[in-house]
């Protein structure tokens, strides 16, 4: 799957300012997600491009507060983070994960450590406190999910939100190129996204 160009456009009678994410995992309800794109002052006509890539990044953070160089993820690759002569190393098994994952270890003797994976430079899934002779799995699938965000949380590297209920899932496995139009929001109505101008 090539780089897929994408366009939020407002079409919207929202007055409430509304925060917008995109997700590229699939929100559970009454659950923080991470917000892989943040959509902010998107004014009545205003448009918010971006792309979604198929490569994956990974970074560690361990206990010690280093972080390690980012490297490529590629589904099905199982890393170690492990202890070497030089220190704390982030280092890509032998061994694969399932087709569609991404699998962490922590194989430090001790303290926890904070995985994140990146899609075009911006955080789209993590696991925080990983503990020693523990695994984290992510798992990954070719969609995203939009909607109003609410109780937003910026970490140290990644921003959380909650949705509500105006939560729309694309698959992009069809696409190359599209625009996500947002109506609705008149007097408190909800906000909708369905997916126009499509070329594949």
């Amino acid at each position: 799957m090539a780089t897929i160009r994408i366009r939020l456009v407002n079409q919207s009678q929202a007055t409430d300012n509304p925060i917008i994410a995109v997700s590229c995992t699939a929100p559970v309800p009454g659950e923080r997600v991470v917000a892989w794109r943040l959509i902010q002052n998107i004014g009545s006509g205003s448009i918010f491009p971006f792309t979604y890539s198929q490569a994956l990044n990974i970074v560690v953070g361990d206990s010690d507060g280093n972080y390690t160089p980012m490297q490529l993820a590629e589904l099905g690759a199982l890393f170690v983070m492990t202890r070497t002569p030089s220190g704390n190393q982030l280092l890509r098994s032998s061994e694969s994960g399932q087709s569609n994952t991404v699998t962490v270890r922590n194989m430090l003797p001790n303290g926890s450590i904070n995985i994140d994976i990146y899609r075009d430079q911006h955080v789209c899934a993590q696991i925080p406190s990983l503990y020693p002779n523990a695994q984290g799995v992510l798992s990954f699938r070719p969609m995203i999910y939009i909607g109003r965000a609410i109780d937003v949380q910026k970490g140290a590297t990644a921003t959380t939100v909650e949705f509500t209920d105006e939560l729309t899932q694309i698959n992009l496995s069809s696409y190359r190129n599209f625009d996500v139009v947002m109506r609705g929001g008149y007097a408190g109505e909800p906000l909708n996204f369905s997916v126009e101008n499509a070329s594949s």
